[in-house]
């Protein structure tokens, strides 16, 4: 038989009071966990994405030198001076590493626009090299260009209202905006 004094007792009953008066306290203080709403996580990155986006488009380059006129400009001016488009086809313009473009069918011909933004280095450097050289290279083939600014215009046929729209296109002027807008 194992002999115990009194006083081991009492200590024993005191720090198992204390251990559940501790833990009772613990228990009252502290909050259960929540669960985190994975719908709040969720709708988090939404909001975060939306704002970056939001916010980036907002951002200038403030570069002066940036292309004002765009396409809708030149087909209003084109328009204007008797040379209505027939028809407008979308054209993979990243080719040239331009920043927009479009094929017009005027007087059943086919001409090719393609604007460059000099504000974007790479399409700068793009458009230096094809006024350096008047044309561009495609799939091999080098095809002369006219030049206003930074549109170019691609001419693949020898019809004879090239030179009608050529000099209609070269008079584009660089002020000129759309009453189409």
């Amino acid at each position: 038989m194992q002999k115990t004094n009194v006083s081991s007792i009492i200590l024993m009953e005191n720090v198992k009071k204390t251990t559940f008066y501790s833990k009772n306290q613990n228990l009252k203080n502290s909050s259960p966990a929540k669960p985190k709403s994975k719908y709040k996580y969720i709708f988090s990155v939404f909001a975060l994405l939306f704002l970056t986006l939001t916010m980036s488009s907002c951002i200038s380059t403030g570069s002066s030198a940036r292309e004002t006129r765009n396409l809708l400009d030149l087909i209003d001016y084109l328009d204007k001076h008797n040379l209505k488009a027939e028809q407008i086809i979308p054209i993979q313009y990243h080719i040239l590493h331009a920043s927009d473009g479009c094929a017009l069918v005027i007087k059943g011909t086919r001409v090719e626009f393609y604007v460059y933004d000099t504000a974007i280095p790479q399409q700068k450097l793009e458009l230096e090299k094809i006024k350096k050289n008047n044309s561009v290279k495609v799939l091999a083939y080098t095809i002369p260009v006219e030049i206003n600014g930074g549109i170019i215009m691609l001419v693949y046929s020898k019809k004879n209202n090239i030179p009608q729209i050529i000099k209609t296109f070269k008079a584009f002027p660089a002020n000129y905006k759309s009453s189409l807008k």
